[in-house]
């Protein structure tokens, strides 16, 4: 029995070893697994809260200028990307959630449609996107004001306006911006 028991350790030691589960990333009001407001933006800190995961340094471009971000990735799927803060370069600023692979602690997830995560809200702030985001609807509840939603779908208005409520009530939920300066 002794043996056995020793036996399951180890194996399940290995398992684990090789197979980091990327729900263990979890997003909460407070941050994402470790990162918060006071984080270092730095590729090794972040590497050192998510040792099992791909932590790259990255540029992105907006408007003509580029700038760094952190990107962490499973495999070649990029779970989220990171941002320097717009008050002090030197700690994080925004966490952005691409995939269904990182937890959080709400209702919803990537890929819900609009009327899952807002629809029941009085009033949410929406608006149309712009420059490579300007087919999305970016939208904020001042119940979660660190947060920001993305949304896609079908409209085939024009760019400046926002699809009407039954139309948005479909559009599906790619990503979810939580902002460590709203914090």
């Amino acid at each position: 029995m002794k043996r056995l028991v020793s036996l399951f350790l180890v194996a399940s030691s290995l398992s684990f070893a090789g197979n980091f589960k990327a729900n263990s990333v979890v997003l909460s009001k407070d941050g994402i697994s470790g990162i918060e407001s006071s984080t270092s933006f730095k590729r090794l800190t972040i590497k050192r809260l998510f040792p099992k995961l791909k932590v790259q340094n990255s540029t992105k471009s907006m408007e003509g200028e580029s700038y760094k971000i952190i990107n962490v990735k499973q495999k070649n799927t990029t779970l989220f990307s990171i941002e320097a803060s717009t008050k002090d370069r030197f700690k994080v600023g925004e966490v952005t959630i691409f995939s269904t692979d990182v937890d959080n602690k709400f209702d919803f997830k990537i890929g819900d449609k609009y009327k899952k995560v807002l629809g029941q809200v009085r009033r949410p702030k929406c608006s149309r996107g712009v420059e490579e985001m300007s087919a999305s609807v970016i939208c904020t509840d001042k119940s979660m004001k660190n947060f920001r939603f993305v949304f896609d779908g079908k409209f085939d208005g024009p760019d400046d306006k926002m699809p009407p409520r039954m139309t948005l009530l479909n559009f599906k939920l790619t990503k979810i911006i939580w902002n460590a300066d709203k914090h």
